[in-house]
């Protein structure tokens, strides 16, 4: 005991002190606790708000639109009609009907799409999606968008949706459901130093669960089509971990594909050969289907002369041409058969080229580029089932699996999603 009365303990530290420390380190585990467990609530609260007014949106959007409807029809059997409104208005099963028929012939209020749903949070977790969002009907295609950040994916997005600008609440990762049965997924931008594990995750996500994949940029990007290969490597590397035999990347049916486009490119056959050779040279032993995919159309440059040429793709797009003064120089020899069947899925969206020919407008390509993207056939996915037979409650249920999967896989191997930047 010392001079002043006090109890030490065996170290020596005043016994009263000793507990005050002692008190003070469990107090602070209590209190950060305390804190995270109140910010998660305040996250949950925020985020049943966003879902309840997305499905109040939601309702509204249905209502207008069947709204508009029944005024169009109202103007149509004004003629005295009373008979056949009357027939109209009591048959419900014929006016579903017909309501469907109406949207898909005329999508006039195509800038009246559903709000979008709230995929993945701010933090990227997958959030629960009401069933109520959902459709069982079968039907479901799924293209997702990858890219830089300020490369033009929303545009690309915005395109596919038939609208000016996306509409989404800005927070985390929107899944975009148009009637027709295809939902886009815009991701956010990837290769970028914040997050980057967390958006590669993401990308991994888009590529187990998507039917397309759109990886988009304004110039050729020699590290983006190394780092989607890295990341198609780390897919195959689940796969190989898991065993079972339900695995969801195990199916070799399902396989990607791969569209690779160039934003407001110049009108190059230079650059489109230079582009196919590295395209080639990196992906052509992916698990992805990079060739093929899309089909082959005309390659149209108009020239200042308002002169235009039209040449089929597989004519020219395999030749190294050098520049030239006028189109007309450009050979038109016979190519292989095996280089015409073997069309690489790269686009080229051009504004103008360096000898100054303008080409067809870039809102008019992107839209044509979209409308093939939505016309593409229906494949094979998950289970050996076609897209036509997958509805949308069953497919989110497969990206909620994949992505447990993938957040398993982190937990067991956390240095695999540690990619270096410069490949």
């Amino acid at each position: 005991m010392s001079r002043d009365g006090d109890r030490r303990t065996d170290s020596g530290t005043p016994r009263k002190l000793w507990v005050d420390e002692s008190r003070e380190s469990e107090r602070r585990p209590r209190e950060i606790k305390r804190r995270e467990d109140g910010e998660r609530k305040r996250d949950e609260l925020r985020f049943q708000e966003t879902e309840t007014r997305e499905q109040a949106e939601r309702k509204l959007w249905v209502d207008d639109k069947k709204d508009s409807l029944k005024k169009d029809r109202t103007k149509t059997l004004w003629n005295g009609d009373m008979e056949g409104r009357k027939r109209e208005r009591t048959n419900t099963k014929e006016e579903k009907d017909w309501d469907i028929l109406l949207f898909n012939m005329f999508p006039t209020n195509a800038h009246k799409r559903p709000p979008p749903i709230k995929l993945f949070d701010s933090k990227l977790k997958i959030i629960d999606v009401n069933p109520k969002n959902l459709s069982e009907n079968t039907g479901s295609f799924v293209i997702g968008v990858l890219g830089r950040k300020g490369v033009g994916k929303s545009g690309i997005t915005s395109s596919l949706l038939s609208m000016k600008k996306p509409k989404g609440t800005g927070i985390g990762v929107d899944l975009h459901v148009l009637p027709e049965g295809l939902m886009v997924i815009e991701a956010p931008p990837i290769l970028n130093e914040q997050d980057n594990i967390q958006h590669t995750k993401m990308a991994l996500f888009l590529l187990s669960v998507c039917h397309i994949i759109v990886l988009v940029a304004d110039k050729h990007d020699l590290e983006l089509l190394n780092y989607i290969k890295r990341v198609d490597e780390l897919k195959s590397a689940i796969d190989q971990r898991d065993s079972k035999k339900d695995n969801l990347f195990s199916n070799t049916q399902y396989r990607p594909h791969l569209v690779y486009v160039l934003n407001k490119q110049e009108a190059s056959l230079n650059l489109y050969n230079s582009v196919k050779t590295d395209f080639h040279q990196i992906l052509d032993h992916s698990n992805m289907v990079i060739k093929n995919s899309l089909p082959k159309q005309s390659l149209i440059i108009t020239l200042e002369q308002d002169e235009t040429y039209d040449f089929n793709q597989e004519q020219i797009l395999f030749h190294n041409v050098e520049s030239s003064s006028n189109i007309s120089d450009i050979p038109l020899e016979e190519t292989k058969e095996e280089e015409i069947n073997d069309l690489p899925n790269i686009i080229l969206l051009p504004d103008k080229n360096d000898e100054g020919w303008v080409c067809e407008r870039f809102e008019t390509a992107l839209q044509n580029f979209t409308n093939q993207l939505k016309g593409f056939p229906r494949m094979t996915t998950f289970g050996g089932k076609t897209s036509f037979s997958t509805s949308e409650k069953e497919w989110f249920a497969i990206a909620k699996a994949a992505n447990e999967k993938i957040n398993l896989f982190e937990m067991t191997w956390p240095k695999a999603f540690e990619f270096d930047y410069q490949i």
